[in-house]
């Protein structure tokens, strides 16, 4: 899998990303921060700032989310969470935009495109995206990327959490 830095500063409605590796520094805190599913067992060192007591205190510098995700996004989060044979197909499709995953969640077909739109767009943050991993489909608002983890903010209960940003395939927001 290659990595592609391709920065993006439009908000347009429809966009995803994929992040750059980055390896993060090592240390160690007192208590584990929340990983949605678990702590991915490939998970180095977690900084103490990224800790679960600090989690709070660190994301109150950025923008809480506001209101409820986009029904798109809550639709899919559902279909996918309900049917985890449909995770793998996703993730083959790499859908490129939120309408191009309603579109194949509906009708099961993709849209066709140009081979070289493959690559994906960077990581949209403090708004609400669908982030999907090697294993599992995760509705969050990422807050900020530090040591190599993402911060955010993960639906329903908007609780505290990181992903670590090397397990993120692709997201849509």
């Amino acid at each position: 899998m290659s990595y592609v830095y391709n920065a993006y500063s439009g908000y347009d409605e429809d966009c995803s990303f994929q992040l750059p590796p980055f390896i993060p520094g090592g240390g160690s805190g007192g208590q584990l921060p929340y990983f949605p599913g678990g702590v991915p067992s490939t998970a180095p060192g977690i900084p103490a700032q990224l800790t679960q007591g600090n989690l709070p205190t660190l994301l109150s510098a950025y923008p809480r989310p506001v209101g409820q995700p986009p029904a798109e996004m809550i639709f899919l989060y559902n279909l996918i969470k309900s049917s985890p044979g449909l995770l793998p197909l996703f993730i083959q499709q790499q859908p490129q935009s939120l309408s191009q995953a309603v579109q194949f969640a509906q009708s099961g077909v993709a849209t066709p495109r140009n081979p070289e739109q493959r690559v994906l767009q960077n990581f949209c943050y403090n708004r609400w995206s669908l982030v999907f991993t090697y294993n599992d489909v995760y509705l969050m608002w990422p807050a900020v990327n530090l040591f190599g983890f993402v911060v955010g903010y993960f639906y329903p209960f908007l609780t505290p959490g990181i992903l670590l940003n090397t397990q993120i395939l692709f997201a849509l927001c």
